[in-house]
């Protein structure tokens, strides 16, 4: 199938199309190549990236995978539209393999440990870290009824944390919660790494204070008097 460019820009970029695709083969080649002593005998497994991503999980190749995340992100970014092309469906197919090697390397990170100190209208605060790799920092998310409202990573010192031997000292986090968006009732949730639920606690409306009725004597009319 011919691809015919009417203007020089255009023609540049198709060539840079066509040169990203060389460098993803290239790349899944060399990773089934490293792979074939692992599934050689069986002819019906084909690996995709689920197959491959898997293996170095089996493997514990975190280095790899993390490789791997910088490579399609790369692709991902040089996935630019022109009038001529559209890189939909390439953009597609990179953020389905970005989340699958994200998947691989959450689970190679291991357990998350973590707590919600503070929640409020001004703050919510708390620490995460990895227990086998307190050197990475975890990615929070917040949510309020169910809606994504904010993202930090937890990657701030506080000094009480290393002392009680959590890694660096570099776990905690704090988010200020837009003034809009706090408005009970609300059901907040801290996810940690979009996995682990770190607290998750419902927000009713200050209760309204009723003041007390007083007590009226009827009037009695003339004739009782």
């Amino acid at each position: 199938m011919k691809v015919l460019m009417t203007d020089l820009g255009g023609t540049r970029r198709f060539s840079s199309w066509r040169s990203i695709f060389r460098k993803e083969a290239s790349i899944v080649k060399a990773a089934e190549g490293e792979l074939a002593g692992s599934i050689a005998g069986n002819d019906t497994m084909n690996p995709g990236i689920e197959g491959i991503v898997g293996m170095y999980v089996k493997l514990g190749e975190l280095d790899t995978l993390q490789r791997m995340k910088e490579h399609r992100q790369g692709l991902l970014d040089q996935c630019v539209d022109t009038a001529n092309f559209s890189f939909d469906v390439t953009r597609s197919i990179y953020r389905s393999d970005l989340e699958v090697i994200e998947a691989g390397i959450e689970s190679l990170y291991g357990e998350i440990t973590g707590h919600v100190d503070v929640v409020n209208e001004k703050r919510i605060s708390g620490w995460a870290l990895y227990n086998q790799h307190p050197d990475k920092r975890v990615a929070i998310d917040i949510y309020f009824n169910g809606n994504l409202v904010g993202e930090v990573v937890a990657d701030q010192f506080r000094n009480d944390l290393l002392k009680l031997n959590k890694g660096d000292g570099h776990h905690a986090f704090v988010f200020v919660p837009p003034s809009e968006s706090y408005q009970p009732p609300l059901q907040i949730e801290v996810r940690a790494a979009k996995r682990k639920m770190l607290k998750a606690v419902a927000v009713e409306p200050p209760a309204v204070a009723v003041e007390p009725e007083t007590a009226v004597e009827p009037e009695m009319d003339a004739e009782a008097k």
